[in-house]
Protein backbone atom coordinates (compact mmCIF):
# COMPACT_ATOMS: atom_id res chain seq x y z
CA UNK A 1 0.00 0.00 0.00
CA UNK A 2 2.47 2.69 1.09
CA UNK A 3 3.94 3.69 -2.24
CA UNK A 4 2.79 0.64 -4.18
CA UNK A 5 1.70 1.69 -7.68
CA UNK A 6 -0.08 0.14 -10.63
CA UNK A 7 -0.67 1.40 -14.14
CA UNK A 8 -4.24 2.77 -14.18
CA UNK A 9 -6.70 1.28 -16.65
CA UNK A 10 -10.20 2.04 -17.82
CA UNK A 11 -11.41 -1.48 -18.43
CA UNK A 12 -11.57 -4.08 -15.65
CA UNK A 13 -12.51 -6.94 -17.96
CA UNK A 14 -13.98 -7.63 -21.38
CA UNK A 15 -15.69 -10.44 -23.24
CA UNK A 16 -14.11 -11.86 -26.39
CA UNK A 17 -16.13 -12.71 -29.51
CA UNK A 18 -16.26 -16.30 -28.24
CA UNK A 19 -17.76 -15.19 -24.92
CA UNK A 20 -14.61 -15.70 -22.86
CA UNK A 21 -14.20 -13.09 -20.09
CA UNK A 22 -10.69 -11.68 -19.81
CA UNK A 23 -9.49 -9.43 -17.00
CA UNK A 24 -7.07 -6.59 -17.65
CA UNK A 25 -3.71 -7.59 -16.13
CA UNK A 26 -2.07 -5.47 -13.44
CA UNK A 27 1.06 -3.62 -14.46
CA UNK A 28 3.28 -2.64 -11.55
CA UNK A 29 5.09 0.70 -11.59
CA UNK A 30 8.12 1.69 -9.48
CA UNK A 31 7.13 2.31 -5.87
CA UNK A 32 7.10 5.77 -4.33
CA UNK A 33 9.56 5.94 -1.45
CA UNK A 34 9.36 8.62 1.23
CA UNK A 35 12.21 9.75 3.47
CA UNK A 36 9.98 9.20 6.52
CA UNK A 37 7.48 6.37 6.05
CA UNK A 38 5.29 7.78 8.86
CA UNK A 39 4.24 10.48 6.40
CA UNK A 40 2.07 7.85 4.65
CA UNK A 41 0.00 7.49 7.81
CA UNK A 42 -0.40 11.27 8.16
CA UNK A 43 -1.57 11.66 4.56
CA UNK A 44 -3.93 8.67 4.70
CA UNK A 45 -5.49 9.91 7.96
CA UNK A 46 -6.07 13.32 6.37
CA UNK A 47 -7.61 11.59 3.32
CA UNK A 48 -9.95 9.64 5.60
CA UNK A 49 -11.08 12.88 7.25
CA UNK A 50 -12.13 14.27 3.85
CA UNK A 51 -15.28 12.12 3.89
CA UNK A 52 -17.03 12.82 7.20
CA UNK A 53 -15.63 16.26 7.98
CA UNK A 54 -14.35 17.82 4.79
CA UNK A 55 -14.95 18.49 1.13
CA UNK A 56 -15.78 14.84 0.34
CA UNK A 57 -18.98 14.84 2.40
CA UNK A 58 -21.00 14.15 -0.75
CA UNK A 59 -19.43 10.67 -0.81
CA UNK A 60 -21.58 9.90 2.22
CA UNK A 61 -20.66 9.41 5.84
CA UNK A 62 -21.88 5.89 6.51
CA UNK A 63 -20.14 3.64 4.01
CA UNK A 64 -19.84 0.02 5.20
CA UNK A 65 -16.12 0.19 4.41
CA UNK A 66 -13.33 2.66 5.16
CA UNK A 67 -12.27 5.06 2.42
CA UNK A 68 -9.49 7.58 1.91
CA UNK A 69 -10.11 10.35 -0.61
CA UNK A 70 -9.10 13.72 -2.01
CA UNK A 71 -11.39 16.18 -3.73
CA UNK A 72 -10.53 18.80 -6.28
CA UNK A 73 -12.09 21.30 -8.62
CA UNK A 74 -10.73 22.28 -12.02
CA UNK A 75 -11.84 25.79 -12.74
CA UNK A 76 -12.99 26.41 -16.30
CA UNK A 77 -13.89 30.07 -15.96
CA UNK A 78 -12.13 32.93 -14.17
CA UNK A 79 -14.41 35.59 -12.69
CA UNK A 80 -11.50 37.47 -11.08
CA UNK A 81 -12.80 36.84 -7.57
CA UNK A 82 -16.26 38.24 -8.26
CA UNK A 83 -19.26 36.25 -7.03
CA UNK A 84 -21.27 34.80 -9.91
CA UNK A 85 -24.41 32.78 -9.18
CA UNK A 86 -24.27 29.14 -10.24
CA UNK A 87 -27.40 29.45 -12.34
CA UNK A 88 -25.98 32.32 -14.42
CA UNK A 89 -22.88 30.40 -15.53
CA UNK A 90 -23.33 28.61 -18.88
CA UNK A 91 -23.08 24.83 -18.42
CA UNK A 92 -19.88 24.46 -20.47
CA UNK A 93 -18.14 27.10 -18.30
CA UNK A 94 -18.89 25.48 -14.93
CA UNK A 95 -16.04 23.94 -12.95
CA UNK A 96 -15.12 20.27 -13.21
CA UNK A 97 -15.25 17.87 -10.27
CA UNK A 98 -12.24 15.69 -9.44
CA UNK A 99 -12.32 12.94 -6.82
CA UNK A 100 -9.76 10.23 -6.06
CA UNK A 101 -10.25 7.50 -3.49
CA UNK A 102 -9.21 4.04 -2.39
CA UNK A 103 -10.97 1.48 -0.22
CA UNK A 104 -10.84 -0.26 2.18
CA UNK A 105 -8.09 1.78 3.77
CA UNK A 106 -6.12 -0.99 5.57
CA UNK A 107 -6.17 -3.43 2.64
CA UNK A 108 -7.13 -1.51 -0.53
CA UNK A 109 -8.94 -3.45 -3.22
CA UNK A 110 -9.96 -0.54 -5.45
CA UNK A 111 -8.68 2.90 -6.30
CA UNK A 112 -10.66 5.31 -8.47
CA UNK A 113 -10.11 8.67 -10.10
CA UNK A 114 -13.29 10.43 -11.20
CA UNK A 115 -13.54 13.56 -13.33
CA UNK A 116 -17.01 14.95 -14.05
CA UNK A 117 -17.07 17.86 -16.45
CA UNK A 118 -19.08 20.94 -15.51
CA UNK A 119 -20.63 19.38 -12.38
CA UNK A 120 -18.33 20.46 -9.54
CA UNK A 121 -20.10 18.43 -6.87
CA UNK A 122 -20.73 15.16 -8.73
CA UNK A 123 -17.39 13.33 -8.45
CA UNK A 124 -17.74 12.08 -4.87
CA UNK A 125 -21.22 10.62 -5.38
CA UNK A 126 -20.14 8.85 -8.56
CA UNK A 127 -17.03 7.45 -6.87
CA UNK A 128 -19.19 6.08 -4.04
CA UNK A 129 -21.34 4.18 -6.55
CA UNK A 130 -18.32 2.72 -8.37
CA UNK A 131 -16.51 1.67 -5.18
CA UNK A 132 -19.65 0.19 -3.61
CA UNK A 133 -20.50 -1.75 -6.77
CA UNK A 134 -17.00 -3.17 -7.01
CA UNK A 135 -16.77 -4.16 -3.35
CA UNK A 136 -20.26 -5.68 -3.43
CA UNK A 137 -19.53 -7.63 -6.63
CA UNK A 138 -16.35 -9.03 -5.09
CA UNK A 139 -17.98 -9.61 -1.70
CA UNK A 140 -15.34 -7.60 0.10
CA UNK A 141 -16.19 -6.77 3.70
CA UNK A 142 -14.27 -5.15 6.50
CA UNK A 143 -14.02 -6.42 10.01
CA UNK A 144 -12.36 -4.88 13.03
CA UNK A 145 -9.29 -6.97 12.21
CA UNK A 146 -8.89 -5.95 8.60
CA UNK A 147 -10.25 -7.11 5.29
CA UNK A 148 -12.28 -10.23 4.76
CA UNK A 149 -12.96 -11.49 1.23
CA UNK A 150 -15.73 -14.04 0.97
CA UNK A 151 -15.10 -14.73 -2.71
CA UNK A 152 -11.79 -15.71 -4.32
Amino acid sequence: MHGLRFQPYLLYAFNTSTGQRLKTPFTYLPAVNLHDSQNWDIVIKAMQDVIPWGTGFRFGRHAPYSVAAKTGTAQVRNDNGRYVSWESIPFNQRSNSIFIAFAPVKHPKIAVAVIVEHEPEAGAALARKVIAAYLLAHKVKESGHGLKTTQS
